[in-house]
């Protein structure tokens, strides 16, 4: 008898392990396309100064992900419209490991932008609170959006209004808040670190990792 189940047995345990396995290998299949087909940026954040005598602010983004992101715009988003001032001159996908690099002009020639100063002003009316405002990547000719943050645009917001009124203070206390690293990103977290870490060698500890 027991010969008898054992008999039996095997060939149902290699199938319910062959379905079981097959089924596994599926769902595991699914989660890497999604989780590879998923647009992953990192934003690193800086100050610029060209000829003839142009200053302003730039965002440098890099496809952290595995697939290559559609063209799209930077802007940011308010209750009632959005602000596209970070144009590029480059076009097309953003392949992985690729970077991209935005600028916003806020001074030509010592003259600051008080039209730019307005357009960020009236994000603020519309919203006082700024509750809704935010930094995001949205494709081309879609609404589709690649990318948002809340806390980033309120940082951004008041960097902007502090360059254009000319009011450099605060500047190394909201550093840090104007860049954004997915920290689930290995690659991405370690050019965090050191980012951190050349800093901190030019304006002293206690930025935070």
């Amino acid at each position: 008898m027991w010969n008898a189940m054992q008999l039996l047995w095997h060939p149902i345990g290699t199938l319910i392990a062959f379905v079981f396995g097959t089924i596994f290998g599926v769902i595991v299949d699914r989660l890497w396309q999604y989780f590879e087909s998923r647009p992953a940026v990192e934003l690193r954040f800086s100050w610029f100064q060209e000829l003839p005598a142009h200053e302003g602010v730039q965002y440098e983004i890099r496809n952290v992900g595995f697939a290559e992101i559609p063209e799209y715009k930077l802007e940011i988003r308010g209750r009632r419209g959005s602000v596209d001032i970070f144009p590029t001159t480059a076009s097309g996908a953003l392949l992985p490991d690729q970077t991209r690099l935005h600028k916003c002009v806020l001074s030509r020639n010592g003259v600051r932008d008080l039209h730019l100063l307005g357009m960020l002003k009236m994000l603020e009316h519309d919203d006082p609170k700024l509750e809704h405002v935010r930094v995001q990547l949205t494709l081309i000719q879609s609404d589709r959006v690649l990318f948002r943050d809340h806390s980033l645009a309120i940082a951004l917001l008041a960097e902007l209004k502090a360059q254009l009124q000319n009011d450099k203070t605060g500047r190394n206390d909201w550093y840090y808040r104007l860049n954004y690293f997915p920290r689930w990103n290995i690659k991405s977290w370690l050019r965090r670190r050191q980012q951190v870490k050349e800093f901190n060698e030019v304006i002293g500890p206690g930025v935070p990792d």
